[in-house]
C-alpha cells in the first residue's frame, strides 16, 4: 500500500510526499499529478495501492480540491461506471477488481472499452450475458484482442477457421528444461520486450498471461478454445491474426 501525506501544499504544482508502507520508499508528487493519476504503486517493491485503505486521505484531498469530485475504492469505481450521460466507459483496472465496474456499466447498456481481461477470465459467461441482456457493448482494447476485433469486422462467424494470438515468448523462449529449473524472480521480471508491473511481467514471462488472453478471446468472440492458437512472434509487431 502507499500512504499519501498531503502536507501543507497550497497549489497544484507544490509537492507532497507519497510513502510506501511496505518498503518505506518515498516519492515527491504534486497535487496536479495526483488529480490525473489512475493508480499508484511503489516503483521499488511493485506493491499496488490498496485504494480502500486511503479513503481518509481521499477525503482530505476532496477538501483541498472542492471543485473536483474525488472518489476512492470499489464504491468510487462503481460510481464512475454508473454515471449518467456517459458515452464510453474505459476499464483498464488490474485484476478481479475490474469485474464489478464492468458489470455495472454493461447492466446500464453502456459501451465498455475493456482492457481488464480478468473480468472475462473469471466471469466471462456472466459478463457476456449481462451485455446481451441489457444491450451493452464490449470493445476490447487490450492489444491482442483489439487486433482480433479489427480483423473480424464485417466477417461472418461461420467463415472463421481459427484465431491466432501472438506472444513474444518472453525471456525464457530459448531456455532448456534444465535452465528453466534455475530461473529466479529477477529473471522473470527482466522481460525483453515490455516494461510493465511485476505481476503482469511474471505472467507474461511464464506465458500465463497468454493463457488468460485465450480465455478472454473465447468469450469475446464466441469461438471455441480449440480454434484459438498462440504463435510465438518475438518481434511483437503483429498482435493478432
Amino acid at each position: 500500500m502507499i500512504h499519501i501525506f498531503v502536507g501543507h501544499a497550497m497549489n497544484k504544482n507544490e509537492k507532497f510526499t507519497l510513502q510506501c508502507a511496505d518498503c518505506d520508499s518515498k516519492y515527491k508528487r504534486s497535487l496536479k499529478w495526483l488529480e490525473n493519476a489512475h493508480n499508484l504503486y511503489c516503483n521499488k517493491c511493485q506493491v499496488d495501492l490498496d485504494i480502500d485503505e486511503i479513503k481518509e486521505k481521499a477525503l482530505e484531498l476532496q477538501k483541498r480540491l472542492p471543485n473536483i469530485k474525488v472518489l476512492a475504492g470499489a464504491e468510487g469505481m462503481n460510481s464512475l461506471a454508473s454515471y449518467d450521460n456517459i458515452d464510453l466507459v474505459v476499464n483498464a483496472i488490474v485484476g478481479i477488481a475490474g469485474l464489478d465496474p464492468t458489470l455495472k456499466a454493461l447492466a446500464l447498456g453502456r459501451r465498455v472499452a475493456l482492457a481488464n481481461k480478468e473480468s472475462l477470465v473469471c466471469a466471462g459467461q456472466l459478463v457476456m450475458e449481462t451485455a446481451a441482456k441489457h444491450n451493452g457493448t464490449i470493445i476490447p482494447i487490450d492489444s491482442e484482442h483489439n487486433a482480433l476485433f479489427q480483423c473480424l469486422q464485417g466477417e461472418k462467424k461461420s467463415s472463421i477457421k481459427k484465431l491466432i494470438l501472438t506472444a513474444s515468448g518472453g525471456p525464457f523462449r530459448n531456455y532448456s528444461q534444465e535452465e528453466l529449473k534455475k530461473v529466479t524472480r529477477e529473471d522473470a521480471l527482466n522481460h525483453p520486450t515490455w516494461s510493465m508491473g511485476s505481476k503482469i511481467t511474471v505472467d507474461s514471462s511464464t506465458l500465463m498471461n497468454k493463457g488468460f488472453e485465450v480465455f478472454a478471446a473465447h468469450w469475446l468472440f464466441d469461438i471455441p478454445v480449440d480454434q484459438i492458437e498462440v504463435l510465438v512472434h518475438p518481434q511483437s509487431i503483429i498482435h493478432g491474426l
